[in-house]
């Protein structure tokens, strides 16, 4: 075997342009996007509508997921069994999703049955029954699943979070798949109410991608859901505010708990804003990379933590941008004083040449293998329509972060981090270490029971 004497290093990106495609507005107002992909003959559609959780009253929390849920469970023409195996004998899979600011339908399937598959989206779409029965089993379902994130630690701390960063009124404030009160009060027609309400071609948005050679998408699209008519409702921009001028914190009592949940954030930038890719940078290095600053610290220098993660979640109105380390208890408050000194140091200094580097060359070296499957397409064509970004938004992204410096990271930081805003959540031992988070002056705390 022959030994190599030096490590391989990572060669310039390759060229990558992201696919073209085609868009077509049908007279309801349906809008049809085609993109043809030569070789990939699993394709994959979706069917955006504009029926996302925030239009939800909060009285009715819960009610969009279940609604999504609950789509692909019978229609007027098929019971839920019938249209199971009517998915299964195309060789298919379709699904019904919810998040903030979108109500998804989506399909996969060979590209021999692509019409027979969006024959059957649009049958879901245009006459589901929500039988009573099956909308009780997913109630059910969904509360008991509530219950476990509840007992779970981790997710305990990220149903406290938003709660404690954005004000009451949003919808941002609590999660997509509601609360249990809110969920156990849902009905039947609530759901009916709701999908008819919200759920209307002229919101909407047909992707249809893989290999097209021959079929004509906007015909079928005409053929299907051409005579699709509802009136349009009256949508308003929901209440997005965050709640904290200053940094708080929120102790979630778990006692005689071995492990603490710490989440450190606050709302951030909507998706659509031009210097979107900084704040992705920044958080990479912060905590998105395996070798980003928390984790480095945190897990292989300080062996608290399995590990630090966080998201930097999109949305239309605003987003969310947040650290999460499970920690071992003893050292609660060092690394929560750590991962908010981390944010501190990134918001005050930058990061350095040597971590511009790797985050960029990851994120422009990834995006082509994100982009491999019909699937991974029609989902990025998807977030150009919900989130209004341009056709070329892709390829001008990458070329933008191609171009970054370090002193346009360190002015994204400054603008888009605010380490004296942060909402702090401790899920663990109130006992033990409330008063020591107190005593480390991260912000006022509250111990909430659990």
């Amino acid at each position: 075997m022959a030994l190599v004497d030096r490590r391989p290093t990572p060669g310039p990106p390759r060229p990558f342009s992201f696919p073209s495609f085609e868009r077509t507005r049908l007279a309801n107002g349906l809008t049809v996007i085609a993109c043809n992909l030569p070789g990939r003959h699993l394709c994959a559609a979706q069917l955006l509508v504009e029926a996302g959780a925030e239009n939800e009253p909060g009285s009715k929390g819960g009610v969009a997921a279940l609604t999504a849920r609950a789509l692909t469970e019978g229609t007027h023409e098929r019971d839920a069994d019938s249209f199971a195996d009517a998915v299964e004998r195309l060789g298919a899979d379709i699904s019904a999703g919810v998040g903030f600011d979108i109500f998804r339908v989506a399909a996969t399937v060979p590209v021999a049955h692509l019409h027979d598959a969006l024959a059957l989206m649009s049958e879901a779409v245009r006459v589901p029954s929500f039988p009573a029965a099956e909308v009780e089993r997913l109630r059910e379902e969904r509360l008991n699943r509530m219950k476990q994130q509840r007992a779970h630690s981790g997710g305990r701390a990220l149903l406290a979070f938003p709660q404690l960063v954005f004000d009451a009124s949003s919808a941002y404030a609590r999660p997509t798949e509601g609360l249990e009160d809110t969920v156990e009060a849902l009905t039947r027609d609530d759901l009916e109410f709701y999908y008819q309400t919200f759920a209307t071609p002229g919101s909407a948005t047909l992707i249809v991608a893989g290999d097209l050679d021959g079929f004509d998408a906007v015909r079928v699209a005409e053929e299907l859901l051409g005579d699709w008519k509802v009136d349009e409702p009256a949508r308003t921009a929901p209440a997005v505010a965050g709640r904290l001028d200053a940094r708080a914190v929120s102790f979630v009592d778990r006692p005689g708990s071995v492990q603490s949940d710490i989440i450190v954030g606050h709302p951030s930038v909507p998706r659509g804003v031009e210097d979107r890719h900084l704040v992705d940078l920044v958080t990479e290095v912060l905590f998105g990379m395996f070798n980003s600053r928390l984790n480095m610290l945190l897990r292989e220098e300080k062996g608290y933590t399995y590990g630090v993660r966080g998201s930097l979640e999109a949305r239309r109105h605003s987003g969310v941008l947040f650290a999460w380390a499970p920690v071992q208890s003893p050292t609660t408050v060092e690394s929560a004083r750590d991962i908010v000194d981390g944010f501190a140091r990134m918001q005050a200094d930058g990061m350095t040449q040597a971590e511009l580097d790797a985050a960029r060359d990851y994120m422009v070296g990834v995006f082509p293998l994100r982009n491999e499957g019909a699937d991974q397409i029609a989902s990025l064509i998807g977030q150009l329509v919900i989130y209004g970004l341009p056709d070329d938004h892709y390829d001008r992204e990458r070329e933008a972060l191609q171009a970054v410096t370090v002193a346009d990271v360190a002015s994204g930081a400054q603008r888009h981090l605010h380490p004296g805003r942060l909402g702090i959540v401790v899920v663990g031992d109130a006992s033990e270490h409330a008063d020591a988070v107190r005593a480390a002056d991260l912000g006022p705390v509250t111990v909430v029971s659990d």
